[in-house]
């Protein structure tokens, strides 16, 4: 369930108006009476998205790092910041006989974690719904890809996969090992079949079959390239293989997630970043005088109709 998340702008009818207002005036009757101070406060409510939005784009994090865990019937939340920046809307203004009220808001499934932060999530629990999981001697596992990025412009492992974690480094691959990677057989699906899965309890699982013998990247080839297997920047390109057809393929490491290891696999809680609280604070800041010219022409223009 998305839980949304709000911004609440108010700006209430001053007390002098009441001489104007009639008992019987209904909240269809803002519109006709107050068109300036709607605008205004519609305007400040596309500032606040604005505010919101780029706060949004700068957020930290790698993109698709897990921001909540997921559970069966209920993917994984995942960072995705122009989804998330897509998500904030404003919504339509309400008149009401105290005030005029207009919200801002994101109904995405990462404006909580983002909001208030996360908590640690073992990757481990994926073992107990992902339909993808095969079931071994010692319980069940997972082949999961990690994607490598090149520096080269319009292949599919290029720039917009680079990514950085504070353990690992960056996952762009050295010009010495794409260029040794190049002379390696690439590793393609050849065609697929269906299983039971143990997850899936009505249907099929459809696994995929692949060329055999693809080349890897041994840790002696690390060596000869200068990157010692021992360290981080090279124990995570071991086993490194090059996937797809010539110009569109890319680079992926293969490890496997099981129930028979729970050791590693914990991704760190993600740290609040309170941005719907920092717009509110800004929007309150901006509304102190921001009403003053709106208000006032709409009560002139009641008053005079009230003369005539």
């Amino acid at each position: 369930m998305n839980i949304p998340v709000f911004v609440r702008l108010e700006t209430h009818i001053p007390a002098g108006l009441e001489r104007l207002m009639t008992e019987g005036l209904r909240p269809e009757d803002a519109a006709r009476l107050f068109p300036n101070t709607i605008r205004r406060l519609t305007q400040l409510a596309q500032v606040g998205v604005d505010i919101w939005k780029d706060r949004a784009r700068k957020i930290p994090g790698t993109e698709g790092r897990p921001l909540k865990a997921g559970s069966a019937g209920s993917p994984m939340v995942r960072l995705d910041r122009k989804s998330y920046e897509d998500s904030i809307v404003v919504g339509p203004y309400q008149a009401q006989q105290d005030g005029l009220k207009i919200e801002i808001y994101t109904d995405s499934a990462q404006a909580r974690p983002i909001e208030d932060g996360g908590t640690t999530i073992d990757l481990h629990t994926i073992l107990s719904y992902a339909p993808k999981a095969k079931m071994g001697k010692s319980g069940k596992y997972l082949r999961i890809p990690f994607r490598h990025a090149t520096t080269e412009p319009g292949v599919a492992g290029g720039s917009r996969f680079q990514s950085v974690s504070n353990r690992w480094g960056s996952n762009v691959l050295p010009p010495q090992v794409v260029a040794a990677m190049k002379r390696k057989n690439p590793s393609t699906v050849t065609g697929s079949y269906s299983e039971r899965g143990p997850n899936v309890k009505h249907g099929m699982v459809q696994r995929n079959f692949y060329s055999p013998h693809p080349g890897r990247l041994t840790p002696n080839e690390l060596r000869r390239l200068g990157l010692s297997p021992l360290f981080p920047a090279g124990r995570k390109l071991v086993g490194l293989m090059r996937t797809g057809a010539q110009g569109h393929g890319g680079y992926l490491t293969i490890r496997t997630l099981s129930e028979a290891n729970t050791d590693g696999w914990r991704v760190p809680a993600y740290q609040a970043q309170r941005l719907s609280t920092a717009t509110a604070r800004d929007l309150q800041a901006l509304s102190r005088d921001w009403f003053d010219g709106a208000i006032k022409a709409d009560l002139e223009a009641i008053a005079q109709s009230v003369k005539e």
